[in-house]
């Protein structure tokens, strides 16, 4: 069952959810927060605190430090449209602000999206949906 939308943009959600305050602090360094606080509808895939943990530290200083890159792998989180968790069909390609798409798999315990596990689904907004997934996505 979808969680109550009690948020008006999807970075407000970003901002309250403290499981995902990396990437919420991610997403504002990198600018995106202005796109994510406008009309939408968006859909967030934010890795949560514990994805980032998992990465070694020298691939998140690259992508910190590498001009544009921070941009590029922020908008590979964020899809265009609203898709909530029963919206996530089995091979369906997801558009991202990135320009490039993120593929659903449908498996338990799933969906699966980017290669990362929806771990937490449908926190609204009412210009997207927030899901929480247990990995950080890189744009190959």
């Amino acid at each position: 069952m979808a969680e109550m939308d009690k948020y008006g943009t999807v970075g407000e959600v970003l901002e309250d959810l403290h499981e995902v305050s990396t990437f919420n602090h991610l997403v504002r360094r990198s600018g995106l927060i202005v796109t994510l606080d406008g009309e939408g509808p968006f859909t967030v895939f934010a890795p949560t605190n514990a994805a980032f943990d998992r990465l070694p530290e020298r691939a998140i200083g690259a992508v910190v430090n590498e001009p544009g890159r921070l941009e590029q792998v922020m908008a590979y989180h964020v899809a265009t449209g609203r898709y909530l968790a029963d919206d996530l069909g089995d091979g369906a390609e997801l558009p991202t602000l990135s320009g490039l798409t993120l593929s659903v798999i449908l498996a338990e315990p799933g969906p699966w999206v980017g290669g990362s596990r929806v771990v937490r689904k449908d926190i609204g907004a009412d210009n997207g949906v927030v899901h929480l997934v247990d990995a950080v996505m890189f744009p190959s």
